[in-house]
């Protein structure tokens, strides 16, 4: 289970500087129904499914969804607070009544809760304490439907491999920090400078990934509570 204190930091840091608005195409539910019946499953069909997302932020991605399918019923929750209030203001303008959006932990969600025809976790898993990933594959078995889809994004080796290797000196480089702007600033300088420095091609090419990373994503993907 996630500490109070743990939670409160997660919901401030995102409070502070906010996940950016994103959609990932990937976790559609008609994109999910195509795959999942690909490999010989009888998903549940899109147009009128029943989602769940964990991890919300904005409402970005699940906004979407709900708008595209408005036979479909969608719930949302998140950890901020602030990102929550945001994303009600966007469904509210857009008149949206299929869709949900809770202010509430991972760890919150149980049976009674329901069961839904696919479950979302983006940007989530790989950022958290091993309890909310176990949280997060228990919630995967209990709340999804049979013939259920559920779409869980995280980062493996060998592919982070390098990127991890960048995390680790940016984090070290500050360590000493407390202000979100200031750690993206000097994570910036740190980027710029290895990157003049490095003669390695693969390396390279990841410090110009990272650099080219908005600062909401520099400061959630590079500076999280939990990792791993």
């Amino acid at each position: 289970m996630t500490s109070k204190r743990d939670a409160t930091s997660g919901a401030r840091s995102h409070d502070r500087v906010p996940y950016p608005n994103r959609s990932q195409r990937a976790a559609h539910p008609r994109h999910l129904e195509t795959v999942a019946t690909l490999f010989g499953m009888t998903p549940a069909p899109a147009p009128r499914c029943k989602v769940l997302e964990l991890g919300c932020a904005t409402g970005s991605n699940l906004i979407a969804q709900a708008y595209d399918l408005a036979e479909g019923r969608f719930l949302g929750i998140d950890l901020s607070g602030l990102q929550i209030a945001e994303a009600r203001k966007r469904v509210q303008s857009l008149g949206l009544k299929n869709i949900e959006l809770r202010h509430a932990d991972i760890t919150d969600v149980g049976p009674t809760w329901g069961q839904f025809d696919y479950i979302i976790c983006d940007a989530v898993y790989s950022w958290t304490s091993a309890e909310v990933q176990d949280t997060i594959m228990r919630i995967c078995r209990t709340n999804l439907a049979p013939n259920g889809v559920a779409f869980v994004s995280y980062n493996v080796q060998p592919g982070w491999h390098f990127r991890v290797t960048i995390r680790d000196m940016l984090l070290y480089h500050v360590s000493h920090l407390e202000e979100p702007q200031d750690r993206i600033d000097q994570a910036r300088a740190i980027v710029q400078f290895l990157a003049e420095s490095c003669q390695d091609a693969a390396c390279k090419d990841e410090l110009r990934s990272v650099s080219q990373l908005s600062d909401a994503l520099l400061f959630h993907q590079q500076f999280p509570a939990r990792c791993f």
